[in-house]
């Protein structure tokens, strides 16, 4: 009888072999030569160096030691402002100063007595009148000036407007379309009555009589024209101690105020 045959060894297990001896002897050739030599140690803890302790927080300044802030006023530390004045110390609408009344735009009567303003040589004025009295006036005679008659027909006036001049006619005399106040185309006159109808010679500016008593004809032949009462003196109209006087035209600019200055008045 054989006896067992010997274990064979495979190509990988030779191989393995030979690789853990080649290992073992690097290993070997990595130590000192020389047996027994120390290795050096790592520091100890105690040989790392000290770190410096931080500040502790008693280090830090106090409170007390910072800069000391101004305290912002409080509500009672601001100025006071002056209280308004309540509306029961406005003034009143009593004592605001009533503004001064506006003149009406004609305060001048509309129905009246054509009276020169200066009275001259007689107390009672002059008026412009027609010639005669009663039943016996000379409507187509030049017209006069006479001493005023209040309430005599034969020398009330009524002021009519016509564009920026007027009419000065006679309420006593409306027949055949009426009588106004007018002037001849001459010179110096006369001043007659001749019948209303806006011809030039009728027309005379009634915001001049109001102005400056003036009463200037619009007739472009007798530009810058008023009338007025003759100078001198008054002649006797019998009746009272009545004087008169002519109606002429002056040149307005160069008459004596005097005798060219007019106002309506009451009748």
């Amino acid at each position: 009888m054989l006896g067992r045959a010997a274990p064979r060894l495979t190509a990988g297990a030779i191989t393995l072999l030979l690789l853990s001896g080649i290992l073992a002897a690097g290993c070997a050739a990595d130590l000192p030569d020389t047996p027994g030599a120390a290795v050096t140690p790592l520091p100890a803890a105690t040989d790392l160096p000290t770190v410096t302790a931080l500040s502790t927080a008693t280090d830090l300044p106090a409170a007390t030691d910072l800069p000391t802030v101004t305290p912002l006023p409080i509500a009672t530390d601001l100025p006071t402002v002056t209280a308004l004045p309540a509306a029961t110390d406005l003034p009143a609408a009593t004592d605001i100063p009533t503004p001064t009344a506006l003149p009406v735009a004609d305060p001048t009567p509309a129905v009246g007595l054509l009276r020169l303003v200066a009275a001259l040589d007689d107390p009672q004025h002059y008026c412009i009148d027609v010639a005669g009295h009663s039943g016996g006036v000379r409507l187509d005679a030049p017209l006069q000036a006479h001493t005023c008659k209040p309430g005599a027909d034969d020398q009330v006036f009524a002021v009519g407007r016509i564009g920026e001049h007027g009419e000065l006619r006679m309420p006593a005399y409306a027949g055949d379309g009426g009588r106004c106040l007018a002037v001849t185309d001459a010179a110096d006159g006369p001043v007659v009555l001749a019948p209303c109808g806006s011809q030039d010679e009728t027309l005379f500016s009634v915001d001049q009589l109001r102005n400056d008593g003036r009463l200037t004809v619009k007739a472009a032949t007798l530009r810058g024209r008023c009338i007025g009462v003759a100078a001198g003196v008054g002649e006797p109209a019998g009746g009272r101690n009545h004087l008169r006087r002519d109606l002429v035209l002056y040149d307005c600019a160069a008459a004596e105020p005097a005798l060219v200055r007019w106002e309506l008045v009451g009748r």
